[in-house]
């Protein structure tokens, strides 16, 4: 029930649509007809459209996090009363959301997809498609999952330790992390560890084998460098969906009643 209606009321949300759907498109229509001029094979279209999807795919799903943040946010101040006064759970709360922001981001994914595979495909005049379009979907539902752990653990830390006034720069951290290590994907390339450990790097890499069909190399800019392993990087992202799991079913109990309006900036 709880995990329907957040579904739905995410999906009527008109700045997701807008920022989530409408700014991506505007940015793969930069990638595919203003940043790339050059006539290329087709693999080579393919891994041009891989890594623009790839980081779109990133930024988008933060962007639903950031939604996310602060849906949560208003609802904290009556989730105490609700934990203790009735039979929903922390459990069941955490269970529903983690149901209906994975479905969310599988929609924003699709979507996503078909754009890409649009506008590459009319730019090069090569049929431009995903290699594994099932993967492709299942990955934004993991990743979905995980921007709904991360934005959850975030806003009980701002609600409970950091003050509230913290609270835009924590639900805009989604959104600031993907940019930094989305589009570092162009300059210098990170260190492997780096890229193994963050998830913020393991979802763009693994984006990017889904729709070409080949893992990415360390340098994504040049396609230089060794292969990155998307086993480990699948691993490294399911192991911090199940860590943060853990820790949001231990915040999301000690969660404090606090005012909305103690965020405010006089």
């Amino acid at each position: 029930m709880i995990a329907r209606y957040f579904f739905s009321s995410l999906l009527r949300d008109k700045s997701l649509w807008g920022w989530g759907i409408g700014f991506m498109f505007f940015w793969l229509y930069m990638g595919a007809f203003v940043f790339n001029s050059y006539s290329g094979t087709e693999e080579e279209w393919l891994f041009t459209a891989s890594g623009w999807f790839s980081i779109i795919g990133l930024i988008a799903a933060s962007i639903v996090a950031t939604t996310i943040s602060y849906s949560i946010y208003y609802s904290t101040s009556s989730l105490v009363y609700v934990f203790k006064y009735t039979n929903f759970s922390p459990r069941s709360y955490v269970l529903n959301l983690v149901g209906g922001s994975s479905l969310v981001s599988a929609v924003i994914g699709t979507i996503i997809i078909l754009f890409t595979a649009v506008l590459f495909s009319i730019r090069s005049g090569f049929a431009v498609v995903p290699m594994m379009p099932v993967q492709a979907v299942f990955l934004f539902i993991l990743t979905g999952i995980f921007m709904f752990l991360f934005s959850l653990i975030m806003v009980i830390l701002v609600n409970n330790y950091l003050g509230m006034k913290n609270r835009s720069f924590v639900n805009l951290l989604p959104q600031l992390l993907s940019y930094i290590f989305g589009f570092s994907e162009f300059g210098t390339p990170l260190p492997m560890s780096v890229i193994y450990a963050s998830p913020f790097s393991d979802i763009p890499r693994l984006l990017f084998m889904v729709f070409s069909g080949k893992e990415s190399p360390q340098n994504m800019s040049s396609f230089t460098g060794p292969v990155v392993n998307s086993y480990i990087l699948l691993a490294s992202l399911l192991s911090w969906i199940g860590v943060m799991f853990i820790i949001s079913m231990l915040m999301i109990g000690k969660i404090r009643s606090r005012s909305i309006e103690e965020g405010r900036h006089l």
